[in-house]
């Protein structure tokens, strides 16, 4: 899998819109451990495989996952055609605005899937954070810091988080024992001015 580590730091229109809906954004993450069928990420979602082979067409169609060399006529297998990808905020001036107002619709269904991952995921936390072992509890950590920063300063930092944060993204056969999942959410937002 080393050979295809590959970083995508920009998307296009057709990329973010397929990305944009809740079961493609989960189905990329299954897929990040690996190569996977229609079925068996149906199986691992809750959902069928009519449907997960509906949104990997899609994904496929937009350049996102791309047929496994495994595949056979009888059973297709898909892999991630980038082991990590970051959705850019950044986007061309010569939009016009019907595609300028698609994109931003595409970028506020994947924010708000994130934030309602994470607020899962915090919710979960504190429900059961007395139930943790002492080295888990004393692991976790949450914070927030207004820092005076450029964006250029901005755009340093949470390159440097995401990089270190990618090295823990290993599957949990590569991982050494002890290992456990961690929710990992980082969020380097400007605070407008009230």
């Amino acid at each position: 899998m080393a050979d295809r580590v590959r970083i995508r730091r920009g998307l296009t229109g057709d990329q973010l819109r397929a990305l944009s809906h809740p079961l493609r954004l989960r189905m990329l993450e299954v897929l990040r451990e690996g190569p996977a069928t229609a079925s068996a990420l149906g199986r691992r979602l809750g959902e069928s495989s009519g449907a997960t082979s509906y949104h990997l067409r899609a994904l496929a169609k937009a350049g996102v996952v791309e047929e496994d060399e495994r595949g056979s006529k009888r059973e297709r297998w898909w892999r991630r055609v980038d082991s990590f990808t970051l959705v850019s905020r950044a986007l061309p001036e010569e939009l016009d605005p019907a595609d300028r107002a698609t994109i931003d619709a595409a970028l506020a269904r994947i924010d708000a899937f994130f934030l309602d991952r994470d607020d899962e995921a915090l919710r979960r936390w504190s429900d059961q954070r007395d139930s943790l072992g002492r080295e888990w509890q004393d692991a976790s950590m949450l914070g927030n810091w207004p820092v005076l920063a450029t964006p250029a300063e901005v755009k340093a930092l949470w390159t440097l988080v995401i990089t270190e944060i990618d090295k823990l993204r290993r599957s949990a056969a590569d991982a050494p024992e002890g290992a456990a999942e961690v929710h990992v959410s980082l969020r380097v937002l400007p605070t407008p001015e009230p």
